[in-house]
């Protein structure tokens, strides 16, 4: 049986029990009714209905599979025209400081380890162009050098008196919710005069991940003035609780404790 004609004896068995239900307790109609039902059941064969759908599945997975590795190529070629570093890995592409994952036509975007965004796109050139926007909002949200050492050292004050220290350091994702608080205060006099919602600045851990980034990529390194921003990455075990900067040049920084200390 054609997928077509399936659909047709489905169509079919919907009207009949759709009308079964109106039917009120009417038991000639009643009677007619299930018998039609029956009907058209008997022309439905469920095993080949099932072998016949389950092949063209997995048509569509190889349809699928061959769109990906179009769309991936496409996207490659467009990364480069823009100048964007470009790597391929077995199921995900590395574009700029972005890491981009498929899952069919939805694609997610990645900042190191943080999720910044999900949405569906095909194409590869209008994906580039869509990247080239994230990052444009990236840059134009991030805090000053100055005012970002200064946000983060007065989090890693709150988050001392609000026992989160342990000798002397703080676990970055600990961190983030006081850095959330301290960013709005040295953003702006806006939220410090009047801390009201409309005021209020969201900030993800995607952004936290970028403003890192941006800091110990500066030319003086994670040195500021006479103090250096200290960071010890994780081990195997406490692997998930790290935050993952962006990796463009094939080496990736994590962090799981901060701390300032003197040059």
């Amino acid at each position: 049986m054609e997928i077509k004609a399936i659909s047709k004896s489905i169509d079919k068995l919907r009207s009949a029990l759709k009308a079964l239900e109106q039917s009120k307790g009417n038991v000639a109609d009643e009677f007619t009714l299930l018998a039609d039902a029956i009907d058209v059941l008997k022309t439905l064969d469920t095993k080949s209905v099932i072998d016949q759908l389950q092949q063209r599945l997995s048509e569509v997975e190889v349809l699928f599979e061959q769109q990906l590795a179009e769309r991936r190529q496409t996207l490659e070629i467009a990364a480069r025209d823009a100048h964007f570093s470009y790597r391929r890995l077995s199921s995900v592409d590395k574009v700029g400081l972005f890491e981009v994952s498929y899952s069919k036509v939805k694609l997610t975007v990645k900042i190191g380890s943080e999720m910044l965004t999900t949405f569906e796109e095909v194409d590869g050139k209008k994906l580039v162009e869509r990247l080239k926007l994230e990052q444009k909002n990236l840059e134009e949200s991030a805090l000053p050098r100055d005012r970002f050492f200064k946000a983060l050292k007065l989090a890693i004050a709150l988050a001392g008196s609000d026992g989160k220290v342990q000798s002397g350091k703080t676990k970055v994702h600990d961190l983030f919710t006081y850095l959330v608080l301290t960013r709005q205060l040295v953003q702006s006099d806006v939220f410090r005069k009047k801390p009201i919602q409309k005021n209020f600045t969201d900030y993800s851990k995607a952004m936290m991940a970028f403003e890192f980034f941006k800091f110990g990529d500066h030319q003086d390194g994670w040195t500021f003035g006479s103090e250096r921003l200290c960071n010890q990455g994780p081990n195997m075990a406490t692997q998930s609780e790290a935050l993952l900067l962006p990796d463009t040049g094939g080496s990736t920084t994590q962090i799981l404790w901060l701390w300032v200390a003197q040059q």
